[in-house]
């Protein structure tokens, strides 16, 4: 029994001796739940002391007083965090970029049918949402719905929009051609009582509160949503499309982590191995060493990423937008990865501690990149969404997406790639440096 005991404690020190093996037992789990706290908290909407759930763009082109109130409506939601934008392509920019997650757009006679609530079509809302934020789209209707059926009720309980709305109304009925005398009559005897209801309530006394407590209006329509599609393709089957091509990215980043992390994982084993040590004996330096498995590594995220890519074109229509962007997106994740791979491989003294640590960051960069969890729910916690912009994975897949559905200009293309580039080159050098340091110690 004292002989099993002192293997325990035996094993117990090692543990402890490895600094790398302690992060991903005692750590690593710690972070896990922590994040997933906040995003939990994110996702019932009291992430950050009620931080708006979605981001969106609006664009006023009606520019009327009721399309203003509308829109200062939306811009007080507690559901929405609101930005102006000076046109339509400006805001559509802005969700193709992946800044924003959905365009409303007031569009022009918002504030004409809205002055009638009797006759006519309802006010017309245009929304155009990025198609990798699905979730968000559907519940950005619902909300606005929720605000145009409280502008309705707001009409309703306010006795002189009520009249105005009635009388606005007569005078379409008069001017109106191509309606039966029955149907007419029958509407302006309607109407002119709309109008008697509304004098009799205000000679009456009756408060805007009586009004609403009696939920009046609650037949009508208060608003049509349209939906504008800001990602067109010409793809036949742009559903099927627009699925795919919304999950290769993310299959295409897995894939090149995996090899990342197999080829840091490797580097290690020949250490332990003593592999490194019979190669120094080779006319080869540390640099040929390092550069050797840098290639190796290069080519083999971008076999990787090319044979997956091809996959998607033939077996599901994922075609890119730009097969030239697409091939420099590929190119500046294989280099970032690369350096990632670089930097991971001297972090664990051991093949466990390697493979534990490295893929722990993985996963960490692909949980607050969007690699795991969709990123529409780290943006509701301000600081997780900061952090984000700091995983390779984030830019990774705004990179690949950019030349595959998003539509991204060269110029537009470059920020994601030069990130992706000084993320590679510097984690490559920091790498290199403490590996060299570690090998002449």
């Amino acid at each position: 029994m004292r002989a099993v005991i002192s293997m325990a404690l035996k094993d117990l020190r090692l543990l402890l001796l490895d600094k790398g093996a302690m992060f991903f037992v005692f750590f690593f789990p710690l972070l896990y739940a922590i994040f997933f706290g906040y995003i939990a908290a994110g996702m019932g909407g009291d992430g950050d002391g009620g931080s708006p759930a979605i981001r969106i763009v609006l664009v006023d082109e009606d520019e009327s007083a009721e399309s203003e109130s509308f829109a200062a409506s939306l811009e007080s939601a507690e559901e929405l965090r609101v930005d102006r934008a000076e046109s339509r392509d400006a805001g559509a920019e802005l969700v193709r970029e992946g800044k924003r997650a959905a365009l409303v757009v007031i569009p022009e006679g918002f504030g004409e049918r809205g002055q009638s609530f009797f006759m006519g079509d309802p006010p017309v809302v245009e929304v155009g949402a990025d198609p990798a934020r699905a979730a968000e789209q559907g519940m950005l209707q619902g909300i606005l719905l929720k605000y145009g059926a409280q502008r309705m009720q707001d009409a309703f309980t306010n006795t002189d929009v009520m009249r105005r709305n009635a009388e606005q109304a007569m005078a379409d009925l008069e001017n109106s051609s191509d309606m039966s005398p029955l149907v007419r009559a029958a509407l302006r005897g309607f109407l002119g009582n709309v109008t008697n209801l509304a004098t009799q309530l205000e000679d009456a006394g009756v408060t805007e509160e009586d009004i609403a407590s009696s939920e009046s209006g609650a037949g009508f329509e208060p608003l049509s949503v349209e939906t504008i599609d800001l990602f067109a393709t010409d793809s036949d089957d742009e559903a099927e499309m627009s699925a795919f091509a919304i999950s290769f990215p993310q299959g295409v980043i897995w894939g090149i982590m995996g090899a990342a992390a197999g080829f840091a994982i490797s580097l290690v084993t020949e250490r332990t191995h003593g592999t490194l040590i019979r190669l120094r004996l080779a006319p080869v330096t540390q640099r040929h060493i390092l550069a050797g498995k840098a290639l190796a590594c290069f080519a083999t995220t971008v076999i990787v990423a090319t044979t997956l890519l091809i996959i998607g074109r033939i077996g599901f229509g994922v075609t890119p937008t730009s097969p030239a962007l697409l091939a420099v997106a590929v190119l500046c994740v294989a280099v970032c990865f690369v350096g990632v791979m670089m930097l991971l491989s001297v972090l664990g003294r051991t093949e466990a501690a390697a493979s534990g640590i490295g893929w722990a960051s993985l996963i960490v960069m692909a949980m607050i990149g969007g690699g795991m969890i969709p990123l529409v729910f780290i943006e509701r916690i301000p600081f997780l969404a900061a952090v984000s912009n700091a995983s390779p994975v984030k830019w990774s897949i705004l990179a690949i997406e950019g030349a595959i559905w998003r539509g991204f200009s060269p110029a537009q293309m470059a920020l994601p790639c030069l990130v992706l580039i000084g993320v590679g080159i510097g984690a490559f050098v920091a790498g290199g440096l403490i590996f060299q340091r570690t090998e002449q110690g």
